[in-house]
């Protein structure tokens, strides 16, 4: 396994491709930090519906996770203020999970399951 960090610029190019080679397949959304102690659950094996860079470049920039099914059953998990976007990659360049970390010291763990 690679890990690699992605440039604050190519954040918008990379979930969009991130999002186009996963839409559809089943993620874990966990997040960790700012007080908390230990893991917290926010996704369980949910269809990917997006991942969105929101408000770039922009002091409230934030990244938006989309997940489930159809409306009703949509959920989404936001990041504020991210500072860091790291991807780790199978040797075969498959993607396994998306590590944020945020200004609060906060560490959120997209795994694709």
């Amino acid at each position: 396994m690679q890990t690699k960090e992605i440039a604050h610029d190519q954040w918008q190019n990379f979930f969009s491709e991130f999002t186009h080679l996963h839409r559809g397949e089943k993620i874990n959304v966990e997040t960790l930090g700012s007080g908390q102690i230990g893991v917290c659950r926010q996704m369980s094996d949910l269809p990917l519906i997006g991942i969105v860079d929101a408000e770039p470049n922009a002091a409230d920039e934030w990244i938006e996770i989309i997940a489930g099914g159809n409306e009703p059953s949509r959920t989404s998990h936001s990041i504020p203020h991210p500072t860091h976007v790291w991807v780790a990659e199978h040797e075969t360049g498959r993607d396994l999970a998306v590590q944020v970390e945020s200004t609060d010291g906060q560490v959120t763990m997209i795994r694709v399951a």
